[in-house]
């Protein structure tokens, strides 16, 4: 724990990144919210904002005109894509090293595919106002083996010989076995720190048991869910070999019945892709 509070002292930047995207958050569910209010919270971080026209004007779009203004980008290409960018560069831009290993990148594609699916799930029961709630929780789950690959690479491979040395080992295991806690408790503790909302917190410290969250039940069930499908997808990498089981009861509280589940898949990869294609550009 003095490592992670180390961390957390020497990386204050990452404060005002990830403060600046919760106010974002909070904004965009406000009932009434208008353009200029978005603008001005989108304007506070000039490399953000140019890097949100620049993938704005992703090919994936086919626009005639070049969009050049953050107004243009909510009128053009909406306000949910908008906000899609903009999560995702700046959890990039916190969580990435500076030269990416193929672990990071692709723990970044099961991370993507998570937050697909959760939010996916949540279009079934929930109003669409908080759809981007999930998104976010299933693109930070991990947030835990993010810091473990940038800041503690010593205790990351650790566990990866841990892994290796025990092909049935199951990833919580090796991690308490090599430091005494897991990424998930690695990941709410940064999470806490960065002043995240609680159903954040809650879907990072409990998305593998989710029947021990005391609240947001409906979020850490469906990040949990989400999870399982990137992994049966075969999606990215996240390091935690096994699909677990969820009762029938969960599936029934997200919408989904079996029958269900090839519609869920097809939706995730379709949504899955457009999210990649646009990134890559």
């Amino acid at each position: 724990m003095n490592r992670l509070n180390l961390i957390h002292q020497e990386q204050q930047d990452y404060l005002a990144k990830t403060a600046a995207l919760i106010e974002f958050k909070h904004l965009i569910r406000k009932p009434t919210v208008n353009a200029v209010e978005i603008v001005e919270c989108l304007e506070k971080d000039t490399s953000l904002v140019a890097e949100l026209l620049r993938k704005s004007n992703a090919p994936v779009y086919g626009l005639v005109k070049k969009v050049k203004t953050i107004q243009q980008a909510i009128a053009v290409i909406g306000l949910d894509q908008v906000t899609q960018i903009f999560t995702m560069d700046i959890m990039q831009k916190v969580l990435f090293p500076e030269r990416p290993t193929q672990q990071c990148q692709d723990l970044w594609k099961h991370s993507v595919a998570v937050a697909v699916a959760s939010r996916y799930l949540a279009s079934l029961t929930i109003k669409k106002r908080y759809w981007e709630e999930y998104f976010l929780a299933g693109l930070l789950h991990d947030v835990g083996k993010f810091i473990l690959i940038k800041h503690l690479p010593d205790i990351n491979s650790a566990i990866e010989r841990e892994m290796d040395r025990n092909p049935e080992m199951r990833l919580l295991v090796a991690e308490n076995n090599v430091m005494s806690m897991t990424h998930q408790e690695v990941g709410a503790f940064f999470a806490e720190q960065w002043n995240f909302p609680d159903y954040l917190v809650s879907a990072i410290r409990h998305h593998h048991f989710f029947e021990l969250a005391r609240s947001d039940k409906q979020v850490v069930a469906a990040i949990t869910a989400g999870n399982n499908i990137a992994k049966a997808m075969m999606i990215g990498e996240s390091g935690n070999r096994y699909v677990e089981p969820l009762p029938r009861w969960v599936w029934q509280m997200l919408g989904i019945s079996p029958k269900d589940f090839d519609m869920v898949v097809r939706m995730v990869y379709r949504q899955f892709n457009g999210v990649m294609n646009m990134f890559e550009y």
